[in-house]
């Protein structure tokens, strides 16, 4: 679904997900609309203070920093292509940092 970018608070999700779950990861294009694509989480891997998430959709550069959703709609974490976790995988950092840096803990 392509819908009009705007600005709206996304609330962050407080369950991690779990391996075969669906996700959905946004980008917003050039023209200003946001395409939605769905995929599932691959594995989670260890990092300090909480554990990322591979999934299965490719991580594009315009969509370095954009939320990776859970099927309600909360953010599960933010797209990186700035990994440690190895070339051609498709990561995305905690929401809980997000949280933590935002005082929500």
């Amino acid at each position: 679904a392509v819908v009009s970018a705007g600005s709206w608070p996304l609330g962050v999700s407080r369950e991690e997900p779990k391996v075969g779950d669906k996700v959905f990861a946004a980008v917003i294009k050039g023209n200003g609309e946001a395409d939605i694509i769905e995929g599932k989480v691959k594995s989670l891997l260890p990092t300090d203070g909480g554990r990322a998430i591979e999934f299965s959709v490719p991580v594009l550069p315009a969509m370095q920093g954009a939320p990776l959703l859970d099927r309600n709609g909360k953010v599960l974490g933010m797209m990186s292509l700035q990994h440690s976790f190895g070339p051609g995988r498709s990561i995305a950092l905690p929401a809980t940092w997000v949280a933590a840096l935002r005082g929500e803990r």
